[in-house]
């Protein structure tokens, strides 16, 4: 995540709010050049009592505070399983720098393992590729929605007022590659977190909710 970000020359700086990680996200952050590392220490409980996570809002809340204080005229927003791909990696500033809107959009491509996608994750039914919010300018004081500690609250942003022609879409090729599933092991784990700690007590198998997934292509390399 940060070595695409911050080698392909997209991002000038990464920051990551660590919320509180038992392996080596932070000393192998820290060992990165142009990345910096604070601690988040906010966490919610789920209806077991054990199980928790970050209150999403608020965490993203706190990630924007801190790019804005750091003097960000872009801020992007995308998760550690997550890299842009290639074209995104290598266009994505120029898309950004030549725009004259305030908000990004790019779709998102879910993988199954390796080398597996769900084309019905990140197209509509009629076919269409669906895109959800990337970058936006720091002078848009985006704020993340924070009622619902399970939930950032993004999508409200564009039933508010945002007028299409302040949005820049960017489509495939171009586009995020997200890796939420590397294994079937790793799949299953998520599945019994979500429903241990009620955040999504019907959580379904991807292979489920997913629906069939296909080999990837060569665009959507990371």
């Amino acid at each position: 995540f940060c070595h695409a970000y911050i080698l392909s020359g997209l991002a000038d700086q990464v920051l990551v709010a660590d919320g509180g990680s038992d392996d080596d996200t932070v000393a192998i952050a820290e060992g990165l050049s142009g990345v910096k590392v604070a601690e988040y220490s906010g966490q919610v409980f789920g209806v077991s009592g054990s199980n928790w996570r970050n209150p999403h809002g608020e965490h993203i809340n706190f990630l924007i505070d801190w790019a804005s204080a750091e003097g960000a005229d872009w801020i992007i927003f995308d998760d550690c399983d997550g890299v842009p791909n290639r074209l995104l990696q290598k266009r994505g500033r120029e898309y950004l720098e030549e725009s004259n809107c305030g908000y990004a959009l790019a779709v998102r491509i879910y993988f199954w393992g390796s080398d597996q996608w769900f084309p019905e994750l990140s197209k509509d039914r009629a076919g269409s590729w669906m895109a959800g919010l990337w970058a936006w300018r720091a002078n848009k004081d985006l704020r993340a929605d924070e009622a619902n500690p399970w939930k950032h609250g993004f999508n409200r942003l564009f039933p508010l007022g945002v007028s299409d022609k302040d949005v820049l879409g960017i489509l495939p090729p171009a586009a995020l590659i997200h890796r939420p599933w590397p294994t079937e092991e790793k799949a299953q784990e998520k599945l019994e977190f979500y429903k241990g700690t009620g955040q999504h007590p019907g959580m379904q198998h991807p292979k489920i909710f997913g629906g069939r997934s296909e080999p990837i292509v060569e665009w959507m390399q990371g």
